[in-house]
C-alpha cells in the first residue's frame, strides 16, 4: 500500500448517547488516530443527547482541549431505543444524523468519516480508506466490512460474521446474508469479496463510512419508517459510487442488542435457497419483499 504524501483533513462526525461504557476507549481509539497519522488534520462534530452519564462532560474534555471541531448537546426527553428494525427507531436516527450533519456544516474538510461511536476500528483503517479513495475515483461512499462476534452459519469457518446485514444490500437491491463470512449472494461479489476487492453495491454503512467532504453538504438522511442509510445512500448514488471493502475490517463490541438464535434456521434455509437462484430471480424475489424500492439506475 501507498504511503499518503499530501496533508489532507477529516472530519469525523458521531452520535453519542450515554456512552460511559466505551466512551473512555472511542477517546484512545481517536487520540490513536492523531498519533498515528500526524500529517492529517482532524476536525470532530460531535451531537449528544440525553444522556445521563456524564458523556456530555466528557465530550466537552475531548473536543475542547486543542483538536478542532464542536459538540451539540441537546436535551430532547426521547425514549432510548435498542438496536432493531422498528420504523419509529429509524425515523428518528435520521432526525439525529440531520441534526449533527446540519450542525457541522458547511464541511470544508477533503473527507468525512461517518462513524457509530461504538464501533471499533483498527489504526490502519484510515489510511485503507485513503488508498481506496485514490484507487476508486468515482466513489461516493465507502463502507466497511463490519463484524459481530457470531460465528459464519453459512458453510464457512470464520468466527465472526458480517454485521450491518440492513444496509447492505447489492446492485440488484437484495439484502445481504445473516450469520456468514460472505454477505453476498451474487456470485461474482461473492468471488470479489474472496479475493478482497472491492464490490460495488446499492447501498451500505457498517459504520465506519468514508465519503467526500463537500458531498455531505448535499446529501442527507432521511426515513419513513425504513432504513435511513438507504436514503443516504440514494442521495450519494447521484455523485458517484457506493464500495463495499472486504479488507477493511471493523467490528461491533459485543452480541447484537437484537440477536436471537429463535428462528435462524427458517433464515438460513431461506438463505440457501436465495443463493440458489440466479441473480435475476433473486432481485425478483427481493423487489416483491421491498414493494419495489429504488433500484440503481
Amino acid at each position: 500500500m501507498e504511503e499518503i504524501n499530501k496533508r489532507i483533513s477529516i472530519s469525523i462526525l458521531a452520535l453519542w448517547r450515554d456512552a460511559a461504557p466505551y466512551i473512555n476507549d472511542a477517546f484512545r481509539m481517536l487520540e490513536g488516530l492523531e498519533d498515528t497519522h500526524p500529517d492529517i488534520d482532524f476536525e470532530y462534530y460531535f451531537y449528544e443527547n440525553d444522556s445521563k452519564d456524564g458523556t456530555a462532560e466528557k465530550l466537552h474534555g475531548f473536543i475542547y482541549s486543542g483538536r478542532k471541531g464542536h459538540l451539540k448537546k441537546e436535551t430532547l426527553n426521547r425514549p432510548k431505543m435498542k438496536s432493531s428494525i422498528r420504523g419509529e427507531r429509524m425515523i428518528m436516527m435520521a432526525d439525529y444524523r440531520n441534526r449533527l450533519l446540519n450542525f457541522a456544516r458547511p464541511i470544508t474538510t477533503d473527507y468525512a468519516l461517518l462513524w457509530d461511536s461504538d464501533v471499533v476500528f483498527e489504526m490502519d483503517s484510515i489510511k485503507k480508506h485513503l488508498y481506496y479513495a485514490q484507487e476508486l475515483k468515482d466513489f461516493s461512499l465507502l463502507c466497511p466490512n463490519i463484524r459481530q462476534p457470531i460465528s459464519c452459519q453459512m458453510g464457512g469457518s470464520a468466527k465472526d460474521s458480517y454485521y450491518d446485514v440492513l444496509a447492505l444490500r447489492d446492485l440488484s437491491g437484495v439484502q445481504s446474508m445473516y450469520w456468514s463470512d460472505n454477505p453476498f449472494f451474487d456470485e461474482d461479489d461473492r468471488n470479489k469479496y474472496d479475493k478482497g476487492e472491492p464490490v460495488k453495491v446499492l447501498s451500505g454503512f457498517g459504520g465506519f463510512a468514508f465519503t467526500k467532504g463537500d458531498l455531505m453538504n448535499k446529501a442527507w438522511w432521511d426515513s419513513n419508517g425504513g432504513l435511513e442509510h438507504w436514503h443516504l445512500c440514494e442521495k450519494l448514488s447521484s455523485f458517484g459510487a457506493i464500495y463495499f471493502l472486504p479488507d477493511l475490517r471493523t467490528r461491533i463490541r459485543s452480541l447484537p442488542d437484537n440477536y436471537n438464535e429463535e428462528g435462524m434456521a427458517d433464515i438460513l434455509d431461506y438463505q440457501n435457497k436465495m443463493l440458489n437462484l440466479t441473480s435475476w430471480e433473486r432481485g425478483m424475489v427481493e423487489n416483491r419483499l421491498t414493494g419495489g424500492e429504488w433500484r440503481l439506475k
